[in-house]
């Protein structure tokens, strides 16, 4: 069962505990997030993530609409998606974002290569992403 552990204008962050699943839906609000907000939306969600210990994580971008600059794509590759891995997070499915600029932004950041733990897909639909975490 699902149950919602944050929630903002930007974000919601549900968990489920059996599952070992997190839930992150990116609202459209996103579309007016400063950079420094952005930030401060990804530590309230590893903070989260440093206490559920969760191994698979549902991405849910499509009204996602923040570009963000390169400095903060630098940081996602270097501190944040690492940290992902270290946490034991194994497999992340995302929902790619209707804007192209920004989905293209997502793959970029999200499709290196760190160790190789953390298995990253990129979906058009929900259904698709659920059924490829089940397996994953």
């Amino acid at each position: 069962m699902m149950t919602l552990e944050y929630s903002s204008p930007c974000q919601e962050i549900k968990y489920d505990r059996s599952a070992e699943l997190m839930r992150i839906l990116w609202r459209k609000e996103t579309e007016n997030m400063t950079d420094g907000q952005f930030r401060k939306e990804l530590e309230a969600r590893l903070e989260f993530l440093e206490k559920a210990k969760t191994r698979k994580i549902l991405m849910d971008c499509y009204e996602f609409s923040f570009n963000k600059p390169m400095s903060t794509q630098l940081w996602l590759m270097q501190d944040v998606y690492p940290l992902y891995e270290k946490l034991g997070v194994g497999s992340m499915a995302v929902l790619k974002s209707a804007v192209p600029g920004v989905a293209c932004s997502l793959h970029q950041v999200a499709s290196k290569n760190f160790s190789g733990i953390l298995k990253i897909e990129f979906f058009d639909n929900l259904a698709d992403a659920i059924r490829w975490l089940r397996v994953s």
